[in-house]
C-alpha cells in the first residue's frame, strides 16, 4: 500500500519447495492507524506446499517454515482506539507442521523512532500451528501443539518511569526461565523528584533467575494467569 513496500531478492521452487532470499521491508510514510514495519530477512524456506481448493475455500497444508537472521522492527500505529476486525469466518484452513525461526532479532518503536521494547536473538520452534474457520473465531485466532523459544537480551521500555531488562529467556510450553532481571528507573532520585507531580517511592528490582511454572500452555484462550510455581533467586530491591 501506500505507506508499506516489501522487496524481495530471488525465489526458488524445486517440486513443491520454495525459498525467498533477501526480503526487505520498508516505510514509505506514516498512517496512524496501522502497524508499518521495516528491516530485513535473509532467507525464508517452505517445504512441502500442498494446496487443495474446495470452492472458495483453500485447505493449504506446510511441512514447515523456516526463517532465517530476521532483523525486523515494528513502527507502532500512534491511533489506539482502532479497533481490530473480527474475523469470524475464513476461506483458508493452513496446516503448519513447524514454524522455525533461527537468530531473528525485533524491535518495536514509536512513529518518532524510539525503541519501546526489543528482543535479541530469538531463536524458536512452534509445532502443529493450525488456522481454520473455528480457531479464528477464537480471542488466538491459531493453536499450536507445542514449542520451544530462548531469546537473548529482552528490553521494555516500561512506562514514565522504569525500564525492563532481561539477559535471556527461556520457555519450553509450561516451563520458563529467566535470567538477570532489572527493573530500574530512567532517573536518579534528584531527576525523579524533579519528573513527579505528587511524591512517590523509586523502586529498583534485579534478580538473578526467576523460574516460572505455567498451569496451561501460553497460546491457550484463557483471561487468567494460573501459574503452579514460581522460583525466585537473588531478588534485591
Amino acid at each position: 500500500n501506500n505507506n508499506q513496500e516489501v522487496r524481495v531478492g530471488h525465489i526458488f521452487t524445486k517440486d513443491a519447495n520454495l525459498a525467498v532470499d533477501s526480503i526487505q521491508l520498508a516505510k514509505l510514510g506514516t498512517n496512524p492507524n496501522q502497524n508499518l514495519w521495516s528491516g530485513f530477512i535473509k532467507k525464508v524456506n517452505i517445504q512441502n506446499i500442498k494446496p487443495k481448493f474446495d470452492g472458495q475455500k483453500v485447505n493449504l497444508d506446510l511441512s514447515a517454515i523456516t526463517v532465517d537472521d530476521a532483523k525486523v522492527a515494528m513502527i507502532s500505529k500512534t491511533n489506539k482506539s482502532v479497533k481490530k476486525q473480527e474475523n469470524k469466518n475464513s476461506d483458508l484452513n493452513l496446516n503448519i507442521g513447524a514454524i522455525k525461526l533461527n537468530n531473528a532479532n525485533f524491535q518495536q518503536l514509536t512513529n518518532t523512532g524510539q525503541q519501546k521494547a526489543s528482543v535479541a536473538s530469538i531463536n524458536a520452534v512452534f509445532n502443529n500451528f493450525k488456522i481454520n474457520e473455528m480457531t479464528v473465531k477464537s480471542k488466538t485466532p491459531f493453536t499450536i501443539a507445542n514449542h520451544d523459544i530462548k531469546t537473548g537480551e529482552i528490553f521494555v521500555d516500561a512506562g514514565k518511569y522504569y525500564t525492563l531488562r532481561i539477559k535471556s529467556f527461556e520457555n519450553n510450553d509450561k516451563i520458563s526461565n529467566i535470567k538477570n532481571l532489572a527493573f530500574k528507573s530512567k532517573y536518579n532520585r534528584k531527576e525523579f523528584s524533579r519528573v513527579i507531580s505528587r511524591q512517590e517511592d523509586l523502586y529498583d528490582v534485579t534478580a538473578n533467575s526467576i523460574q516460572i511454572v505455567d498451569r496451561v500452555s501460553l497460546f491457550e484462550n484463557h483471561d487468567q494467569i494460573l501459574l503452579n510455581k514460581v522460583v525466585l533467586d537473588g531478588v534485591k530491591c
